[in-house]
This record gives C-alpha cells, sequence and structure tokens, in this order.
C-alpha cells in the first residue's frame, strides 16, 4: 500500500466515524421523542383539584365565569385588577401549559388561550 492510499483510508475513516456519531445522536433524539410519547397518560377519570385560594384556583374561577377561552394577558389583568404583570404572565404561561399537557383542569385552545376542560357526564 502506498502513501497516498493509506492517507485516502484515513480520511474515508473519520468521514465513517463522523457519520457514526451523527446517526448515534439522531438515534438518541428519536428514543427521547418516543420515550416522552409513550409516557403514561394522566388519568382524567380521577377528579384533580386545586387548592383553594390559590391563584390557579382564581385562574380557574376566572375561566369558568368567561365561558370561553381567555388569553393568558387576559387572566392576568383579571388577576391583577387590570395590571399587566409580565413575569405573573410568562409564569401563568408556562403553569396552565403544564396542566395542559397533563390534560387536568386547564384545556388550550388557541395560542395562549386557554379555557376549562369540562368534564363529560356518562348517562
Amino acid at each position: 500500500m502506498s502513501k497516498a492510499e493509506i492517507e485516502k483510508t484515513e480520511i474515508k475513516l473519520k468521514e465513517l466515524q463522523e457519520e457514526i456519531i451523527t446517526i448515534k445522536s439522531y438515534l438518541r433524539g428519536l428514543k427521547f421523542t418516543t420515550n416522552s410519547r409513550d409516557k403514561k397518560k394522566y388519568s382524567t377519570k380521577t377528579p384533580f383539584t386545586l387548592r383553594e385560594g390559590t391563584e390557579l384556583a382564581r385562574v380557574k374561577i376566572i375561566l369558568e365565569q368567561a365561558q370561553d377561552g381567555l388569553h393568558v394577558n387576559d387572566i392576568v389583568a383579571r388577576l391583577n385588577g387590570g395590571v399587566p404583570d409580565r413575569n405573573k404572565k410568562m409564569a401563568l404561561a408556562s403553569t396552565l401549559n403544564s396542566y395542559c399537557h397533563q390534560e387536568r383542569i386547564f384545556k388550550k385552545v388557541g395560542r395562549n388561550i386557554f379555557t376549562v376542560i369540562t368534564p363529560i357526564l356518562h348517562l
């Protein structure tokens, strides 16, 4: 084997090693998304209540009174008596999104628009 062939083979080997690293990374990502999708969903059959007096309990009351979805800005304004609060808005949106992903109490009906899940009565 000549020196040129050895260098060519080493270059090919490095390219293959980089491709292996890329494929392993892609595979890890696929496994992660599959695992997160396959996680056991929270059961909506068991009742889930909020502690009275908490801010989320107040949000639930506000949304029930609205009888329609409200944007997170409107929810914060109603909580603060009309005063907007950026930090509270971001924290509340994050918390509400968490409850939406768990399919408990709140439901997302639009971009940053939330409503209360209405229980289905089985007769």
